[in-house]
This record gives structure tokens, sequence and C-alpha cells, in this order.
């Protein structure tokens, strides 16, 4: 069975990456919300903090999606 990606995320959990955002996307978090925000990869890249590139499918970044959020919510409740 493959994991499905989330349609939403907490604001809190992109925020703490506004500077990748503005690297990747030249948008701020809340501009990107707004134009509906982030695919499961580029969402990922931006979690790593790190450069976007197309070797990370959507199907591959979902699991690791997943994991930082369970983790962010268990630390931020």
């Amino acid at each position: 069975m493959r994991a499905v990606a989330p349609h939403s995320v907490p604001w809190g959990f992109v925020a703490e990456h506004e500077r990748q955002c503005q690297r990747n996307h030249s948008q701020t978090v809340q501009r990107l919300s707004e134009r509906g925000g982030l695919s499961p990869a580029d969402l990922v890249h931006v979690l790593r903090d790190e450069q976007w590139d197309l070797e990370l499918s959507d199907l591959d970044a979902v699991p690791e999606l997943l994991r930082r959020l369970d983790e962010w919510t268990a630390a931020n409740g």
C-alpha cells in the first residue's frame, strides 16, 4: 500500500523554512499557500533546506514528508 500525501500541513511546519521557500521559489510561505502550496517533492526539498531538483519524485517524497510531519507534530503538539 502506498502512502498518501496530506492535503495540507500546519503553517509552522513550513514557516520554519521560510528562507528556503524564498531561495527555491522566490516566494514567501504565505504566498505559496495562497497559490495552492507545494508538491510533496518541493516541500521535502524545502524541509531539507536544499535546492529543488528533478531527482526526487512526489511518490518518493511522500514517506519522508509523512515522517517529518509526524516528528514535527510530536515535538510541537
